[in-house]
C-alpha cells in the first residue's frame, strides 16, 4: 500500500561523503543542503507519526538532459551522481523528517536514474510503500 506518492522538483545531489578538516576534525560538505530542503518541504504535509515498520522505498530520479542527447524520451543515466548515493540522501531526509523513525526500515530500495526527456522536469519520484514479503 502507498503510503506517501510525492514529485519533488530540483536538482537531484547525491549524499556527500564525510571529509576530513586540515585540523584533524571530521565534517559533510553542504553541496545537497538545498536538494534535501526540497525534500523535505515536499514531504512536509505528511502528518503522520513516524512509520515504525518494514518499508519499501521506490525513487526515479529525473537528471538534466545534455544537448548532445538532442530531443527525444527518457534515457538511462549512467554517470555520476552514483544512484546509491542520490538514494541515501532521500532516505536520510525522510528519517530525519520524521516520516520513517529510522532508514534502516527500508528492507527494500529500488532506484533508478534517467535523463529527463525533452520537455520534461528534473527532480525525483518518492514512493513509500507499507507492503511486506
Amino acid at each position: 500500500m502507498n503510503v506517501l506518492h510525492v514529485f519533488v522538483d530540483g536538482m537531484p545531489k547525491a549524499q556527500p561523503r564525510c571529509r576530513r578538516s586540515r585540523n584533524g576534525g571530521v565534517y559533510t560538505p553542504h553541496s545537497s543542503d538545498a536538494w534535501k530542503r526540497n525534500i523535505a518541504v515536499a514531504v512536509c504535509g505528511w502528518r503522520h507519526l513516524p512509520l515504525n515498520e518494514p518499508l519499501g522505498l521506490s525513487l526515479e530520479f529525473s537528471l538534466p538532459r545534455p544537448q548532445r542527447l538532442g530531443p527525444g524520451d527518457r534515457l538511462p543515466h549512467t554517470g555520476k551522481p552514483d544512484v546509491d548515493n542520490l538514494a541515501k540522501a532521500v532516505m536520510d531526509v525522510l528519517a530525519r523528517s520524521k516520516i520513517v523513525r529510522d532508514d534502516a526500515l527500508f528492507w527494500r530500495v529500488d532506484a533508478e536514474k534517467y535523463y529527463a526527456p525533452s520537455a520534461g522536469r528534473t527532480g525525483c519520484l518518492i514512493i513509500v510503500t507499507t507492503s511486506t514479503p
